[in-house]
């Protein structure tokens, strides 16, 4: 009798524990909602957009281009990187986007 009750818990316990993980998922979810953000390749989860870079990063990125468009987002390992590949779009950033795009990441090996 304690064996059909052991099993009876284990049982329940290993159906309620997925439901349970993918509530606590749909929770954070809801709770921090994506941002928009400018389309590129899939990525890999630890580096990112890597895989996609040749041995010649600017002809790698100018493919990149004229798939996802003159503005794109790159993850580079677990660095988030805007890519912007026409004159026009970069000629605006400068302008009107400077103080934007001036802070650059702290570096753990520049410090």
């Amino acid at each position: 009798m304690e064996i059909q009750i052991s099993i009876l818990y284990t049982t329940s316990l290993l159906l309620l524990l997925p439901i349970l993980v993918i509530l606590i998922i749909k929770y954070y979810k809801t709770l921090n909602p994506c941002q928009k953000l400018a389309p590129g390749p899939w990525k890999l989860p630890i580096i990112g957009n890597l895989h996609h870079m040749g041995i010649l990063p600017h002809i790698s990125l100018a493919n990149l281009a004229t798939k996802h468009g003159p503005v794109m987002q790159l993850k580079l390992g677990q660095r988030l990187a805007i890519v912007i590949s026409s004159p026009q779009f970069a000629k605006e950033m400068m302008k009107t986007h400077d103080l934007t795009f001036a802070n650059r990441p702290q570096l753990s090996i520049a410090k």
